[in-house]
């Protein structure tokens, strides 16, 4: 399990990548493994030592990260005053002394310390059990990592895949890297062995906020914030290619191809598509959702990306980009605007051929959107609904209710349930990232809709469910929802809860589909404080059923560590929500029968959960044999 942090010790930022060892009996482990932010400092060597690259706009290539290789352009990003004013009209003495400047800037960035104190900001610290830390490595507050690992065993046997035994050779001791974003302005690869850097890549678009991570005066900023993809060799045979938004740290995402990391050079760069090599796309917001890698009807492998928030236009627009070139294949506007954005899709292959067929997002206004992309030609793919919406969440005093969370889908495989195949997406509401957020009290809400290829027109045609009780249980905060009652779901169009028990809870994260000893839905609810850059709030794990937002049949997480499901209970009902105590808890992973979540106190739980009764060994049904 790798988990990212970030504190603030002393007026200084600091972050780290912790490799934790997890074991199915065992859970999460509280030894760590390695530690990435240690890896760097114990570098002697880092300025030479350190492989980093970055992107030249105008060449539309990679280079290293070195004074000599640089553009002018970037030179002078480089070489600015102490106030960040680029400087100019100097003479040639003057000038040499800024370059000086300017290389040991670049330097500092590498991770020289020479000048930290001097001209340059300290990053060193030392920590309350008097350990002193370089800290070269820079805070990770939203970039997700991502594992690109081995191939696995036996895929030949299970798929009868006659290729897969070479494919398999080839790729079989390559490095396993982990990838995450840092707001010290790099994607940093790390060996998932180690710990120990493999490389680094700098967006091209981000050298002009370089120096201020420099300046003595420096006031916390985002680089490399955004979520990160990459495809497995399977999608894209002989390349895995990478691509991640710069997330709240610069409108856009980049491409790369990471298949050998051990050996990643500048060719490996492949693109970047941002406000600075685009500059008159409008629609390019700050990207805050995860990117999606999937095949299209035209043949393409894509990227598909909402436009996010903050964009010129404010309106809200889906992008899809060729997964190795860059080149924008199609956006879809859906044309509404006014400080709006779309948030992170979610992908459907409605007829299992491999395609993408439908993506669904939400937006700020409320608007969940259906995109039929079923058409080979680009020139087909569109709004659903005639460039109308699918639904508009709003609250029961009909206010807006803004989606940033991404939407999910699922079949109904319940064969008893009157909505059985038709599918369900999910989804909630509320919204984290913009300054008045943490104090924002209105009530946001969880739904499930059904997509009978009709809109939905408002709350009537959903079903309400609730909160039914809160309470502690063995010290935890837990919560139970209401049942369903007999055919209450017959004739509607989903349902809908609202968070009207905790002050300012909203849903940010993935709404999770799983198959546990029965069908469950999955998500995070948070409660934030008044200041998105401190570790606090708190917030819920909830649990329900899927297809009629009520609770389960059944107890499927050991919330009290009993080693039972059935004592899992408040007031005699199953609890179907509860506080993880990691602070506000990101979105939980699933790992054999263990549910993991961490969260933004910088910690991780896990907790056992019931996969179902175990299946009796022995002869399951018999047939009698007549000798002839």
């Amino acid at each position: 399990v790798y988990l990212s942090q970030f504190s603030l010790i002393n007026n200084i930022w600091s972050g780290d990548l912790l490799a934790i060892s997890f074991d199915s009996s065992e859970g999460v482990s509280t030894t760590k493994n390695w530690k990435a932010a240690q890896e760097l400092d114990d570098l002697v060597s880092p300025v030479t030592d350190r492989r980093i690259f970055t992107y030249n706009p105008t060449t539309k290539t990679g280079v290293p990260f070195q004074w000599a290789n640089l553009s002018s352009t970037a030179q002078q990003d480089l070489a600015t005053s102490d106030s960040g004013v680029i400087t100019s009209g100097l003479t040639n003495t003057e000038t040499d002394i800024v370059n000086s400047t300017a290389v040991a800037r670049l330097n500092y960035l590498r991770g020289d310390q020479s000048q930290e104190g001097i001209i340059f900001r300290t990053r060193s610290f030392t920590d309350s059990s008097g350990t002193v830390h370089k800290n070269l490595l820079g805070d990770i507050i939203h970039s997700t990592p991502a594992v690109v690992s081995t191939p696995r065993d036996g895929y030949d046997i299970a798929f009868s895949d006659d290729t897969y035994a070479a494919f398999h050779s080839t790729y079989l001791n390559r490095r396993q890297v982990v990838y995450v974003g840092a707001n010290d302005g790099m994607l940093h690869a790390f060996d998932s062995l180690t710990g120990s850097e493999v490389f680094s890549y700098i967006p091209g678009s981000l050298m002009p906020k370089l120096a201020a991570l420099t300046q003595p005066n420096y006031a916390h900023d985002y680089f490399v914030d955004g979520d990160i993809a990459v495809s497995t060799l399977a999608q894209s045979p002989g390349h895995n290619y990478l691509v991640a938004s710069l997330g709240r740290g610069g409108k856009g995402l980049f491409g790369l191809d990471v298949t050998e990391p051990a050996t990643f050079a500048p060719s490996n760069v492949l693109w970047e598509y941002t406000d600075t090599t685009n500059p008159t796309d409008l629609d390019l917001g700050f990207m805050l959702g995860r990117p999606t890698i999937a095949q299209m009807n035209d043949g393409s492998l894509a990227v598909i990306i909402a436009n996010g928030y903050n964009s010129t236009s404010g309106k809200a627009v889906l992008y899809i980009f060729d997964l190795s070139t860059g080149s924008l294949i199609k956006k879809i506007d859906t044309l509404v605007a006014g400080d709006n954005g779309l948030s992170a899709p979610g992908v459907v292959d409605s007829d299992d051929d491999g395609d993408i067929d439908y993506i669904y997002a939400g937006d700020l206004k409320g608007n969940v959107w259906k995109f039929d992309v079923s058409g080979s030609l680009t020139s087909t793919w569109k709004v659903e609904f005639s460039s109308s919406p699918l639904f508009v969440a709003k609250d029961s005093l009909d206010n807006i209710q803004p989606i940033t969370a991404p939407i999910t889908t699922a079949l109904n495989t319940v064969a008893t349930d009157p909505n059985f195949g038709k599918r369900f997406i999910f989804f909630g509401t509320g919204s984290y990232f913009k300054n008045g957020d943490p104090i924002d009290t209105q009530v946001q809400s969880w739904y499930g809709l059904i997509d009978d290829n009709s809109q939905i027109s408002g709350r009537s045609d959903l079903v309400s469910r609730s909160i039914l009780d809160e309470g502690s249980l063995s010290g935890v905060s837990v919560r139970t929802f209401v049942a369903a009652t007999t055919n209450d779901m017959v004739g509607k169009q989903g349902w809908y809860i609202d968070f009207s028990t905790q002050l300012g809870e909203r849903i940010v994260t993935r709404s999770i589909p799983v198959t546990l000893a029965v069908p469950a839905l999955l998500v995070s609810s948070i409660i934030p404080v008044d200041d998105p850059c401190v570790p606090g709030g708190r917030g819920y794990i909830n649990v329900i059923n899927p297809f009629n937002g009520a609770r389960l049949s059944r107890g499927v997480v050991d919330v009290d560590h009993s080693g039972q499901f059935t004592d899992d209970t408040l007031n005699g009902v199953e609890v179907g929500g509860f506080d993880p105590g990691v602070g506000m808890p990101s979105e939980p992973l699933i790992m054999g029968d263990r549910l993991i979540v961490g969260g933004s106190d910088g910690t991780t739980k896990d907790y056992v959960v019931n996969l179902g009764v175990i299946p009796t060994k022995g002869r399951i049904s018999w047939r009698e044999i007549i000798s002839q």
